[in-house]
């Protein structure tokens, strides 16, 4: 059967039928106005590519401004057939996929097995699953594009370089709005950015989870070339890299993260929930930073840049050599204030280390105790100064 529309549609296209579907895309194309495209409930299983650009795409390139709204429609690749991408979006061209899943597409060695966007794309829960390609494998935000995805789902998607989820590119933008990232995986060899991969982009997240994503380094996020980015509200949990930045891996640039959750993330190397280099800059505010771990240091963050930490927790975070809760070195203007650092632990200095020669800032802060922070806590180069007598106090 066919959806009840919360829209108006241009078009009705019955499930199963590919061909209308294609037809409909084709229109939508050449309209010249928006075009809505209503899809029957069930599934569009694409058996071979409709054309042979960027290594295959299952349907029309998207040229014109065109919307596929269904109430659970799904577009899939037969899994028996040849490798194909599912949706290309062409620059100057729009789409919107709403109450949609994209499934199964495979880019080989180009990018984005589920969707390739050189233009605009709009998610409204819509489910991105199951697609591979060596970078982006869900979506890949091609340069200077533009995403927003609301209410959905990334999930699954395994790259063979970077981006599991989504990759996005230099000079594009990238909003999420309560959209999960989940059990999305790149290479544990060389892949960076298990969930997302931004290098050159700004990026904007509003709530969301990311969970349970896989990477060499940035197992949920990992942000790159001078990228601006901005998270708000957002739970990472389950995370893991296998070397640097369980949760977030900052390489260049400068990222806000404010009334975010970490928790239960690992790194093999250091930075359980987060790693920044020489170079960034970090502000966590109202940040809980809780469980996490790291073999080496910064069972919560370890940081070669500067930083700026206030109103946050870290509570119950472990590293295997130093720095259970932070662990810094090299970077200046480091500050942590007004938050609360306790039960961390790691065989040295298990609230915070610090191995650079600047001083770190770390006063009005609750280390546990009323009476501050004790032997074993910090290391040296820390100024603890004035403490909190309790934790938000």
């Amino acid at each position: 059967p066919s959806p009840t529309p919360a829209v108006t549609c241009n078009t009705t296209v019955a499930s199963g039928n590919n061909a209308a579907l294609i037809s409909a895309i084709q229109s939508g194309n050449s309209a010249g106005s928006p075009y809505v495209i209503c899809l029957g409930n069930g599934m569009f299983t694409l058996t071979a590519s409709h054309n042979t650009l960027d290594g295959g795409n299952g349907l029309p390139q998207i040229t014109g401004n065109v919307t596929l709204y269904g109430t659970g429609a799904v577009i899939e690749r037969q899994s028996a057939a040849a490798a194909f991408r599912l949706l290309r979006v062409n620059a100057g061209g729009r789409l919107k996929l709403e109450g949609v899943t994209v499934r199964g597409g495979a880019a080989g060695t180009s990018s984005g097995g589920g969707v390739r966007n050189l233009g605009t794309l709009e998610l409204v829960n819509a489910i991105i699953e199951n697609n591979t390609g060596a970078n982006g494998a869900g979506i890949q935000n091609n340069i200077n594009a533009t995403l927003t995805a609301t209410n959905s789902t990334i999930r699954t998607n395994t790259a063979t370089t970077n981006g599991g989820g989504l990759l996005s590119n230099t000079g594009s933008a990238t909003t999420l709005t309560n959209t999960t990232f989940t059990g999305n995986v790149t290479s544990t060899t060389g892949g960076l950015g298990g969930g997302l991969f931004m290098t050159g982009a700004t990026l904007n997240i509003n709530g969301g989870t990311f969970s349970t994503n896989q990477a060499r380094n940035g197992g949920a996020i990992f942000v790159n070339s001078s990228t601006s980015a901005t998270i708000t509200g957002t739970t990472f949990t389950g995370n893991t890299a296998a070397l640097n930045g369980g949760g977030v891996y900052v390489n260049s640039g400068t990222v806000a993260i404010n009334d975010a959750t970490f928790t239960s993330n690992t790194a093999q190397a250091n930075g359980g929930a987060i790693q920044t280099t020489t170079g960034t800059t970090l502000n966590l505010t109202n940040v809980d930073v809780l469980n996490n771990s790291a073999v080496s240091v910064g069972g919560g963050l370890m940081s070669d840049g500067a930083f700026s930490i206030t109103g946050s927790i870290f509570t119950g975070n472990n590293a295997g050599v130093r720095g259970g809760g932070i662990s810094t070195a090299n970077g200046t203007n480091r500050t942590v204030q007004n938050s609360c650092l306790s039960a961390n632990t790691s065989p040295a200095a298990r609230e915070v280390t610090n191995d650079g020669t600047a001083a770190l800032t770390a006063t009005s802060n609750y280390w546990g105790a009323a009476t501050g922070a004790v032997s074993g806590q910090v290391s040296a180069n820390v100024n603890t100064g004035s403490f909190l007598g309790s934790c938000g106090s």
